[in-house]
C-alpha cells in the first residue's frame, strides 16, 4: 500500500489526473498541482477545467515547451532535481499554483510552504 510509505501530515503535490482520492487526501496536506493559474496579460486562454481560471498542468507544460523550444516532455517518472528549473520556466511564462494565490519564490518549487 502506497499510503504506508507516506508519513502522516506529509505534503502531497498532486500533478496527476485523476486526482488523489478524497479519502486519502484528508490525512495529508494537499496541493492541486495539476491546475495552474495563468496570467491574463500573457494569454487569452479561455479554458474549461475542473478548477476555474486554470489550465491543466499538461497544457501549461505544452505551452512552456513551445515557448522554450524544447523537445522534452513529462511522461513517466519525474526527475526531482529538475523541478525548480521547470517551475522557474512556468513562472517566467505567467503560470502559478491556483491554490496558493501566488507562485512560490523563484527556485523554491520543491520547498514551497503551503498551509
Amino acid at each position: 500500500d502506497l499510503q504506508a510509505l507516506i508519513p502522516p501530515g506529509s505534503l502531497i503535490v498532486d500533478f496527476a489526473v485523476p486526482h488523489v482520492p478524497e479519502e486519502v487526501v484528508s490525512e495529508y496536506r494537499y496541493v492541486n498541482g495539476a491546475a495552474l493559474a495563468y496570467s491574463n496579460k500573457d494569454t487569452d486562454l479561455t479554458f474549461c477545467h475542473d478548477v476555474p481560471n486554470t489550465v491543466p498542468a499538461c497544457l501549461a507544460a505544452t505551452i512552456i515547451h513551445a515557448r522554450e523550444e524544447t523537445a522534452e516532455h513529462e511522461c513517466g517518472e519525474i526527475n526531482v532535481d529538475e523541478v525548480d528549473g521547470w517551475w522557474d520556466k512556468a513562472v517566467k511564462h505567467g503560470f502559478s499554483l491556483a491554490c496558493a494565490g501566488q507562485a512560490p519564490e523563484k527556485g523554491k518549487a520543491a520547498r514551497a510552504k503551503v498551509a
